[in-house]
C-alpha cells in the first residue's frame, strides 16, 4: 500500500504506448477523475487530492516520500499499473496491472473506500 492513511491512487502508464480506449478513459477522462477527487483524501498540502497519474520516465523528485515510493513499487509493475491503497494494507488495497474497464477499475476504488 501507499504509506499513511486513507484512500490514494497511483497510476503509471507507458507514454508510447497506445492504449485502448477504456483503459484511456481510467487514465485522463474527466469522469474518472471526479471518483478519486471524490474518493481520495487531502494531501499533506491540504488541498491536493492524493491520487497521481503519472508517465513512465516521471521525475518525482518534488513529491513527497510516499509518492516517490509508490512510484518506485508502480514502475515495477507491468505498464498501464495501478496501486489503489486503502492506507491499512488490508485486502481492499491492490497493486497489479491497470483494469481493462472503466467499471473494474472503479470496483477497486469502492473496495478500498470501505
Amino acid at each position: 500500500p501507499i504509506a499513511g492513511p486513507g484512500v490514494k491512487v497511483m497510476l503509471v502508464y507507458d507514454p508510447k504506448v497506445n492504449y485502448p480506449e477504456s483503459q484511456n478513459q481510467i487514465l485522463f477522462g474527466q469522469p474518472m477523475r471526479a471518483v478519486l477527487e471524490s474518493k481520495c483524501i487531502v494531501d499533506a498540502d491540504g488541498k491536493t487530492k492524493s491520487y497521481r497519474v503519472w508517465p513512465s520516465g516521471e521525475v518525482a523528485t518534488g513529491e513527497s516520500k510516499q509518492w516517490q515510493d509508490a512510484y518506485a513499487k508502480a514502475l515495477k509493475l507491468p505498464l498501464p499499473a495501478v496501486i489503489v491503497s486503502d492506507g491499512k494494507g488490508s485486502v481492499n488495497s491492490y497493486e497489479g496491472t491497470l483494469p481493462a474497464t472503466v467499471a473494474e477499475f472503479q470496483k477497486l476504488i469502492e473496495k478500498a473506500s470501505k
